[in-house]
């Protein structure tokens, strides 16, 4: 049986946005970048949204992505993740 080419798109689950994931790992530039732009990944399920998405609605995506983030995630946003000490405290 042949199946339908937006049926594997559908496949597995996308990353959780809240803290449990790296969604946090990234600056709210390069989120909303993804979101606009897609993932840069060959072959993601993470496609653009850029022309059905205005950059203020990546913008209110992000913010509402970090509303679900705990304080560490917050603090320890983009490049500082990588800190020894961000993720200590």
């Amino acid at each position: 049986m042949k199946r339908h080419s937006s049926a594997k798109s559908l496949q597995g689950l996308a990353p959780a946005l809240d803290d449990s994931a790296h969604a946090w790992h990234h600056s709210d530039q390069q989120l909303q970048n993804t979101i606009l732009k897609g993932s840069p990944v060959p072959n993601s399920r993470m496609v653009a949204f850029e022309g059905r998405l205005s950059a203020r609605d990546a913008e209110d995506l992000v913010a509402y992505m970090k509303s679900l983030w705990n304080e560490r995630a917050l603090r320890c946003q983009g490049a500082k993740h990588m800190d020894p000490g961000c993720m200590t405290h």
